[in-house]
């Protein structure tokens, strides 16, 4: 694991512990993780934390999915 992929999954992790209830957040972070699961490390786990990252985060805020178009607004 590369010094990049350690800062990245300690981030993570601190993020998690400390933000996982924000809908902003898990936005955010889950589509961060979901685009770019190689730079994280393992990929398929990655790959599937973001998406559920997603999930919650219209679960948290259903409002701010914009149902036209399946965007989420951060405003």
């Amino acid at each position: 694991m590369s010094n990049l992929q350690k800062t990245l999954m300690y981030e993570l992790n601190n993020g998690l512990n400390k933000h996982s209830e924000l809908a902003e957040f898990n936005f955010i972070t889950g589509y961060t993780v979901s685009i770019f699961p190689y730079e994280f490390g393992d990929y398929e786990e990655l790959n599937i934390k973001g998406s559920e990252m997603l999930k919650k985060a219209t679960k948290l805020k259903p409002e701010k999915l914009n149902l036209q178009n399946g965007l989420f607004r951060l405003t």
